[in-house]
């Protein structure tokens, strides 16, 4: 499952220790970032996309690495997980 699983965090997952240390566990190489919006709120309205900034400013601090290494990890995965759906694609 390792192989083909990828990860979506939530800013709403990083505030709470456990949702921390899950993420930590993780294997980097399978981290997205998504908001869930319009599904969930944040500031009193409904998330969105621009709000992904948040949680990668949190899993930076998590991380201990600067922002830009955090985006540039999300991209790659992003591309590493759209390679592997491509690969996977009947027809």
């Amino acid at each position: 499952i390792r192989d083909t699983s990828v990860t979506g965090v939530q800013t709403c997952a990083l505030p709470i220790s456990a949702g921390r240390r899950l993420i930590q566990a993780l294997p980097k190489d399978r981290i997205l970032t998504e908001t869930d919006g319009p599904f969930i709120t944040t500031r009193g309205r409904p998330a969105e996309p621009g709000d992904v900034s948040e949680t990668v400013q949190a899993l930076s601090t998590l991380y201990n690495a600067s922002a830009a290494e955090i985006q540039q990890l999300i991209w790659g995965n992003f591309q590493q997980a759209l390679n592997l759906a491509a690969s996977h694609r009947v027809g």
